[in-house]
């Protein structure tokens, strides 16, 4: 059974997802522009976590979209074989 999403629910959440981004960003170049190293050890260090953020953001996007976190009698989550519940 797939839950229902309410419309007001999902605009909300494609206007604040990316304004988090964007924030985020934003204070990660923020925090380069005040580090006390040089410039170059600077913007690199801040385009790196930037590239990293992007990356987990597409990456959990595309799991989100994939219905990776929706555990359901369908899709029940693995056990382990040593697990005594299962």
């Amino acid at each position: 059974m797939t839950p229902q999403i309410p419309g007001y629910l999902l605009s909300f959440e494609s206007i604040v997802r990316p304004l988090v981004t964007i924030i985020v960003l934003g204070l990660i170049w923020l925090g380069a522009a005040r580090l006390p190293a040089s410039a170059k050890s600077r913007y690199t260090t801040a385009g790196m976590l930037s590239v990293v953020l992007m990356g987990w953001v597409a990456v959990a996007q595309y799991l989100g979209a994939a219905n990776a976190y929706l555990a359901t009698i369908e899709n029940p989550p693995r056990c382990r074989p040593y697990c005594s519940v299962c």
